[in-house]
């Protein structure tokens, strides 16, 4: 039973030191000093290679330049310049 003890008290000291820390990795809190709310796209994910992530800017930007041609065709179609 005394390494079971033990092992549970290591366990809470890693907790307590990931607690001081808010919880989170410390990479977390790098990438978290970045505002979400100006990203067009969260930062890449380190485990993600980079041309998947380029795959997914490239689809983001069709879809939004899609968006856009339909957003700027409603709001003349509203103001009644079709």
């Amino acid at each position: 039973m005394a390494p079971a003890q033990g092992y549970t008290a290591r366990k809470a000291a890693a907790g307590t030191l990931l607690a001081e820390r808010g919880g989170r990795p410390a990479g977390v809190l790098i990438r978290g000093l970045e505002d979400p709310g100006e990203w067009d796209l969260p930062p890449k994910p380190k485990w993600m290679r980079w041309r998947t992530y380029q795959r997914y800017v490239d689809k983001y930007d069709r879809y939004e330049a899609v968006l856009d041609q339909g957003t700027f065709a409603l709001v003349e179609r509203l103001m009644g310049r079709t």
